[in-house]
This record gives C-alpha cells, sequence and structure tokens, in this order.
C-alpha cells in the first residue's frame, strides 16, 4: 500500500508498556530490509564481521527483539514463501532498480561522493536467501518462533491475526490490512527515528497502532472498497496504481462506484495500464489468503516463557551487540572453530550454554576435547566481546545448596559477575549461588501480574531475581526473600542496594519452613520457584496465603503430563481444607529433553 494513501488512515499512538504482555507476529521481510537499508557505515556499505559477512540485518534484529522482549511483548516472526505469479513480475522490475542503483554506486564511489554512495547503496539493497536463513538462526535462538508461510508473510501474519492468536502484525507498511489483519503496529525502532524512502534525511517516528474496523468507519468503505481504494494508487501486485490518481481521488471514485468493481476499473482505463485483468490483483489480495494449517499451531510455542533459549544469545545492546549476533548465527559456536577443530571434534562440540553477565558456562563438555578446550575459549573470547570468562561444568549439582563445580578454560580467573535482565542488575558468584538466566521473561510474567499494594513471598529467593523484578518493576507494596543459602542470602542484600529497593524489599536467611511461620504475616502472592521439590512446600505456602491470594507453584514434568502439576496443587489445597482455583499451567522451559519446568497459577481461596 502506498504511502499516501496510509497518510489516509487513522493512527493512534502506543507505548512499548502498553504492549506488554500482548504477541506480535512479525512481517520478517519488511524488518529485515529496513535494517538493511538503514544500518550502514559512513560510505553507504553494508555492516560486516571479520570475514566479510554481512551483519546489519543481524545487529537490527538482535537490537529489537532485545528491546521488546525486555518489555514483555512476545513475538512470532513469519517469513516469505512461494511468491505468487504476479509478484515475480514485480520482483523481477525491482530486480533491475536494484541492478541500476548498484551501477550507479559504483560510479559515486570512483569519485568518493559520499552522498551519492548512501542514496544508491540503500536502493540497491538486497535480502538474500543466506540473509533469512540467518535471521531465521537468530529468532530461533531467542527460543521465537519462525513460521514458512506458504506464499506471502504479511498474509500469513494477517490470518494469525484474524482468528485471535495474536494482538497485530507488526510491520514498516499498511498492506497487512487489505489481507483483514483487524490491526498492525508499526514502528517499533529503538532510536525513535527511520530512514526516509531513498532519502538521507531522517524523521522522528512514534510506536502507532492502527485499526481495520477504526479506519473503515472513518473512511466510510467496506473491506472490499479498501482493496479497491489501494489497487488505484498502487500495491505490491500493480505498483504506482493508475497514474494521476491520488488517494484523495481514489476514495472518491471508490465511494462513488460502491461495491461495482467492473464500473469502477473500467473507468479508469484499467487494461490501458497493466497487462493483466483487475481481477487478478484483487482475488489475489482477497481469496488467495494462505492456509490456516502452520501459523496458529506454530505459534503455540510462543506462549508462557517462550525464553528458554535465550540464554544462547548474551544480553548485549548497541556496539557490543555483534557478539550476540554471531553467536546465534552461521552454525552457533562451531562457526568460528572451524579451523581449530577437526570436523570429528566439531560434532561434538555443544551448542548449548549460559551466559550470566561475561560468563559463559559448558554444560555437558565432552571429555574428547578437553585437550582442545584452552584453544575453544580462546576462540570464544576472541570473538565474543562480552564475554570474559569461560568456564565448564565439572560437577553437576551436588551438596546442600545443589550447586555445580565450575572449571575456568579461558579468560579472567573469577566466577563472579553482574547480570543485566529487564533493567535489573544481579550480581553472582556463579558456583556460590544457583542462579538461570533463562527464566527472564517468566520473570516479566510473574511481575505484569502483580496489582497494587500486594505483599509478596518469594520462597527459595537465591539472588534475588524474582524478588528485585517485583520490587522494581511493580506496584507492590513489599515483597519478602527468603533463602537458606547464606552465600545467595549476600549478593540478595548486594542487589537490594544496587537495584534501589532496599525499603520495599525484606530478606531473610534460613530454612522457609522455620523462617515463614516467623513472619507472622499473610500474603498477597507467594512463589515457589524450586520445582525439585517444591511440593513439600506446598501446606506451608497454603498456610501463608491471603484468602484470594494466588500462588505460583513449579515442578518438573515430562511432555504431556503438565496436568500432574494441577492435581499436585488440588491434593495439597485439600488437604489443606482451602478452595483452590487453577488460573493457568504454563510451561516454562525444557531442562532435559522431553522434560518442562511448569509454573501452576493458582488461587487460594
Amino acid at each position: 500500500m502506498g504511502v499516501a494513501l496510509t497518510e489516509l488512515l487513522v493512527k493512534n499512538e502506543i507505548s512499548l508498556d502498553e504492549l506488554r504482555g500482548k504477541t506480535l507476529v512479525v512481517d520478517s521481510p519488511m524488518w529485515l530490509y529496513q535494517f538493511l537499508s538503514s544500518i550502514r557505515q559512513r560510505d553507504g556499505s553494508l555492516l560486516t564481521d571479520s570475514r566479510g559477512n554481512v551483519t546489519s540485518h543481524l545487529m537490527g534484529l538482535l537490537s529489537r527483539i532485545s528491546n521488546l522482549m525486555q518489555h514483555n511483548i512476545r513475538l512470532a516472526f513469519v517469513f516469505d514463501g512461494e511468491p505468487p505469479a504476479l509478484k515475480k513480475q514485480v520482483l523481477q522490475q525491482r530486480r533491475a532498480v536494484k541492478e541500476a542503483a548498484e551501477k550507479k554506486y559504483q560510479e559515486a564511489l570512483k569519485v568518493e561522493d559520499l552522498e551519492s554512495m548512501k542514496k544508491y547503496a540503500a536502493m540497491g539493497t538486497r535480502l538474500t536467501r543466506d540473509m533469512i536463513g540467518e535471521a531465521k538462526e537468530l529468532v530461533r535462538a531467542f527460543g521465537l518462533p519462525a513460521i514458512d508461510a506458504p506464499s506471502e508473510a504479511e498474509a500469513q501474519a494477517s490470518l494469525i491475526v484474524r482468528k485471535g492468536d495474536a494482538y497485530a502484525v507488526a510491520t514498516t507498511d499498511a498492506d497487512a490490512l487489505l489481507f483483514g489483519a483487524p490491526r498492525i503496529v508499526r514502528n517499533l525502532n529503538m532510536a525513535g527515528r527511520k530512514k526516509k524512502a531513498n532519502r538521507l534525511a531522517y524523521e522522528v517516528i512514534t510506536p502507532d497502532v492502527i485499526s481495520l474496523e477504526e479506519n473503515l468507519s472513518h473512511l466510510g468503505i467496506s473491506q472490499d472498497q479498501l482493496i479497491m481504494l489501494a489497487m488505484l494508487v498502487g500495491t505490491d501486485y500493480n505498483p504506482k496504481g493508475i497514474k494521476g490518481i491520488g488517494p484523495k481521488n481514489a476514495l472518491k471514485m471508490v465511494k462513488q462506484y460502491g461495491e461495482d468493481k467492473e464500473g469502477l476499473f473500467s473507468s479508469v482505463k484499467w487494461d490501458g495500464h497493466f497487462g493483466y485483468p483487475w481481477q487478478d490483483v484483487f482475488d489475489l489480495i482477497k481469496c488467495r489468503l494462505p492456509d490456516a494449517g502452520g501459523g496458529p499451531r506454530v505459534l503455540a510455542g510462543a506462549g508462557g516463557c517462550a525464553d528458554q533459549s535465550l540464554a544462547a544469545v548474551p544480553e548485549r545492546q548497541g556496539p557490543e551487540g555483534i557478539g550476540g549476533v554471531l553467536l546465534a548465527m552461521k552454525k552457533n559456536i562451531k562457526y568460528f572453530l572451524r579451523g581449530v577443530l577437526t570436523a570429528r571434534e566439531l560434532a561434538l562440540m555443544p551448542n548449548a550454554f549460559d551466559v550470566v553477565g561475561d560468563i559463559m558456562i559448558f554444560a555437558d563438555f565432552p571429555k574428547a576435547l578437553e585437550k582442545k578446550e584452552k584453544d575453544i575459549a580462546k576462540v570464544i573470547l576472541a570473538n565474543y566481546p562480552s564475554v570474559k570468562v569461560v568456564t565448564k561444568k565439572v560437577k553437576q549439582f551436588s551438596g546442600r545448596f545443589r550447586l555445580p563445580k565450575l572449571k575456568i578454560i579461558g579468560g579472567e580467573r573469577r566466577k563472579e559477575t553482574t547480570h543485566r535482565e529487564n533493567g535489573v542488575l544481579l550480581t553472582v558468584h556463579v558456583e556460590k549461588a544457583y542462579f538461570s538466566p533463562r527464566l527472564g521473561t517468566e520473570r516479566q510474567r510473574i511481575a505484569s501480574q502483580v496489582k497494587p499494594g500486594e505483599d509478596i513471598l518469594v520462597m527459595f529467593s537465591g539472588v534475588g531475581p524474582y524478588v528485585m523484578e517485583l520490587a522494581k518493576h511493580t506496584p507492590c507494596a513489599s515483597v519478602y526473600g527468603v533463602e537458606i543459602n547464606p552465600a545467595a542470602h549476600h549478593y540478595a542484600e548486594i542487589n537490594a542496594i544496587r537495584n534501589k529497593v532496599v525499603e520495599k524489599v525484606q530478606l531473610f536467611q534460613g530454612d522457609v519452613k522455620k523462617v515463614v511461620p516467623g513472619l507472622g504475616k499473610a500474603f498477597d502472592r507467594i512463589l515457589m520457584p524450586l520445582p525439585k521439590s517444591a511440593g513439600e512446600y506446598l501446606p506451608l505456602a497454603l498456610s501463608a496465603a491471603k484468602r484470594g491470594g494466588i500462588i505460583h507453584f513449579y515442578d518438573f514434568l515430562e511432555e504431556g503430563e503438565f496436568g500432574k502439576a494441577a492435581e499436585t496443587v488440588g491434593a495439597a489445597c485439600g488437604k489443606a481444607g482451602r478452595r483452590c482455583t487453577v488460573l493457568s499451567v504454563v510451561p516454562c522451559g525444557k531442562y532435559s529433553p522431553g522434560h518442562f519446568r511448569v509454573c501452576v497459577d493458582f488461587r487460594a481461596e
């Protein structure tokens, strides 16, 4: 849909906080073209890594995904499939324009005309198959769905929103409205500005939402007439539309002819402008929507705690983002080890790891690679600037506090770091206190439910990730944390000071079975983030919950057995003589193949 027509539409400014908790389906090609056009060097050339691989699209994608996920906005990405025949003709025309721009870029390069170089470099932007593949890898590294549409991405995305499986299509134009998307969200740029098309200038922008229903009412037309209106001024299938007809005149004509499509397009001599009938374009938009089989079913993976793989992309913003981008692209970490390990050794190299602050942790490092572990660490440190320490587990969770034993295989000789998550600073010693960076979205999910004035208890509070998130980002009155591990409790006290939440937080070191009864207080909300044995503490949680209080109970379960967590809750409530209502059962990521961390949110009456 042309920019001029978009200007006819009513747009409502919206903040990222207003999108918190909502699911957006991303028109991925539009975002990627935007990144490739705008993220460039002074001479207009694309950003690349040390091997010459283009990274502009990945830097943009990484920054935007990170920013939106920090606002608890859930994302699913749709990519183009096979283009329809009419679109292929348009793509051929676009290729010719890009080739001409590339020639002009080379001419500008010879005379070092920087302004022309930037202009023609942007006009010659190409989105290659490799770039699309790399973008999909990065999206999946965040634990987000990457959906292949049967044909047009924006049509598939629109269908998902029409079926009620997402709030809006996230895109850069309004074409999705033609496919019946109830609403679209635009301008999710972190910088608050965007580059003007084929120009060196930028314009200030703010996120906005465009409602289909509101605009059909505002314009006084139907969905079919909106498609007719767009065809007059130009769509992807008939670029530039009918010469001499602007959006205002097009709207008048559509209203004049009503639903008489034949009369409208005959009056503007469609056949004299295009070598194919108007029906082909109208039917392509109106009738040939993608099949519903793939989108919503795949999208189910975007709900709940979808960031179980987020730890595979270290949390970085700005210039340091290149390390995070490369971490998820080009066959993951193995891409950088091709010259260090043999093909057989590469096959043994684990893809999975956690990054806590600037410390990388391999949970399962094969013995067969022990002789090369220092070389592997050197490669990691050289390619990922934000990683300063590389470690491997030499002993799994053990002892009274279920802590791992780690060996430093490269980098600085320390195991203490500061992890940044959702605007919270968490100082932690990775060997003395348990902390998982994979639960950032789950912590946001809980925080989004908190109401003003709540008193909250976090059992097994560790270094305070839930405590700090709740105290810093919710309107609660107080957060109590109880932790048995003295070292973890010590770091929680440090983190309360660092996050400036001391007045809201009360921290206790000791066994919850002894500490909680001594508090003499009932709570509006109780968290039980100890899946291994939380069941034995349910009676205690029920005794400390106010009437109508919410309890978040965690358990480890096999796939297909999530209902058992609700059964455990029901049995405990029955024994305690309390009526409980299960509000939701949410999977919060895998902890081993076929096994999941599951949260049951329930109300204790």
